[in-house]
């Protein structure tokens, strides 16, 4: 009986020191689960210091180009706008071009008329009937004829 005491002496200290390894570890389990929110909030916290202000400075550089952006649209389309107007507007610049060709050339021919009837003057100083007949024939050349570098000078003196 002797040993089953010593044995029992024996089992109560290793039982005794067992109980108190796993009761400091217990205790160091819950002191850990008990302050792991406040450590994760930590960590969060930490994140966003240093996360935050890098992304307002991106989203302030975001600001600046995206109104660069609605102004590089807003001369777009006003320049299509104005494109589009130009391009029905051809039509008029091209009739009014055609009735100064044609204002040009009636010009050219009533100052050789005028010429004409200065050459062909009576004895007696007085201008005869003689005018210069233009044919249909000769109208409708002068139309369809390119206009003359002359033609092209006249022009740009009227712009």
């Amino acid at each position: 009986m002797t040993m089953d005491l010593k044995m029992a002496q024996f089992n109560e200290g290793d039982v005794q020191t067992s109980i108190r390894r796993v009761v400091n570890s217990f205790n160091a389990t819950i002191y850990s689960l008990a302050n792991e929110p406040s450590l994760g909030m930590y960590r969060i916290q930490e994140h966003i210091s240093v996360a935050v202000p890098r992304v307002v400075g991106q989203k302030q550089a975001l600001e600046i180009v995206n109104k660069q952006v609605e102004g590089a649209c807003f001369d777009i389309e006003y320049d299509t706008r104005a494109m589009c107007d130009m391009k029905k507007s051809i039509k008029t610049f091209e009739s009014v071009k055609d009735n100064l060709r044609r204002a040009i050339e009636t010009k050219e021919k009533m100052d050789e008329a005028a010429a004409l009837h200065r050459s062909i003057q009576s004895p007696q100083g007085k201008v005869s009937e003689v005018q210069p007949q233009i044919t249909n024939v000769e109208q409708q050349k002068a139309r369809m004829q390119p206009p003359s570098t002359d033609l092209s000078l006249k022009l740009k003196a009227f712009s």
